[in-house]
């Protein structure tokens, strides 16, 4: 027989609210307020139906501070550059991702071969002959990063391959990474989304079809697509690690992101709160707040929470020991 156990309801753990009490707690709660984001799915719901849900994407509890300015972010960025470029903050590091490359360069790239000037990396491939791929093989060789590109070339001349490779900050290659960052502070490139600020870190970005909903006084109004914005990561915890297809980057792009993870800037992001975006609640000044099945905001409760759940779980158990009593005595007698 099918199962009487049902599931709990947004209304029987919080308090429906709407977009004005949202603005009210964002704009009462301190500037630099920790927030914490649990079970949140950076891709779309609509992108993993899509491809079917698979590969497995990234979910991830993230624990915020709330309310953080961006240039105050972007100058003690600029000083972590400085400090990079005169070796005071020195380091090591460490790099792999996919690249393409062509096969007529990677067979003239023996293992051992040396220059000069090149860059100690990894190359794992599978080899191909007749157009049958062999197991992977890995070569160490000292190249030109440039000889790595992030498209397959036409005509299939190309091969696809990950590299591994290690670079001191002070390297020439860090050299014009950094340049390229300090670039995009000095020169960046111009906002094409319309945000508009609705309270201290909480943003709505103008689309051209928003949805609407009707409000506490029975006023249809617009659905906004909200984003908490303006918040640095302070720690991440990940639940599900995503399956990667193959992605190649070029090695001064990889090299640009690496040293941006490294900076204050490499923490700052945003966060959608949408029905197409997955994501559990956040709390926010100590008061909880989920997203509802039709993308309406519910504040949860502590107290009333706890005692929904107790209420839920005696609920469910005596429905299990209903189940069990329909079962044994739909068991045909053994006398």
């Amino acid at each position: 027989m099918d199962s009487p156990i049902r599931t709990i309801k947004f209304d029987e753990v919080g308090v429906e609210v709407f977009i004005d009490d949202l603005k009210e707690l964002f704009d009462r709660t301190p500037s630099g307020t920790f927030c914490c984001i649990r079970g949140y799915m950076p891709q779309t719901k609509a992108a993993k139906e899509k491809d079917g849900g698979s590969p497995k994407q990234e979910i991830a509890d993230y624990f915020v501070q709330h309310g953080i300015s961006y240039e105050s972010v972007k100058d003690k960025s600029r000083k972590q550059l400085a400090m990079i470029e005169s070796g005071e903050n020195r380091f090591q590091l460490s790099l792999s991702h996919g690249v393409w490359i062509d096969k007529d360069i990677l067979s003239r790239l023996g293992t051992g071969a040396v220059d000069p000037d090149g860059v100690r990396v990894e190359i794992e491939y599978e080899p191909e002959i007749n157009g049958v791929r062999l197991p992977k093989t890995t070569k160490t060789v000292s190249v030109d990063l440039g000889v790595f590109g992030n498209r397959k070339s036409k005509g299939g001349k190309s091969v696809q391959a990950r590299i591994s490779y290690v670079l001191d900050s002070m390297s020439p290659q860090v050299a014009d990474a950094i340049a390229k960052i300090r670039e995009s502070f000095d020169h960046p490139r111009p906002q094409t989304a319309r945000y508009s600020v609705l309270a201290k870190g909480l943003h709505s970005l103008e689309v051209e079809e928003e949805e609407t909903f009707i409000d506490e006084n029975g006023v249809e109004r617009r659905k906004p697509k909200l984003y908490i914005r303006d918040c640095l990561v302070i720690h991440k915890h990940v639940r599900q690690k995503a399956e990667r297809e193959f992605e190649a980057s070029l090695p001064k792009n990889a090299i640009a992101d690496a040293v941006r993870r490294k900076l204050m800037i490499g923490r700052y992001r945003e966060f959608k709160l949408d029905k197409d975006h997955l994501w559990e609640a956040f709390t926010l000044g100590g008061q909880s707040v989920m997203l509802g099945v039709e993308a309406d905001f519910y504040f949860a409760c502590p107290e009333d929470y706890k005692e929904a759940f107790k209420a839920f779980d005696r609920e469910n158990a005596v429905l299990e020991d209903a189940e069990e009593l329909v079962d044994a005595a739909s068991e045909p007698s053994m006398g």
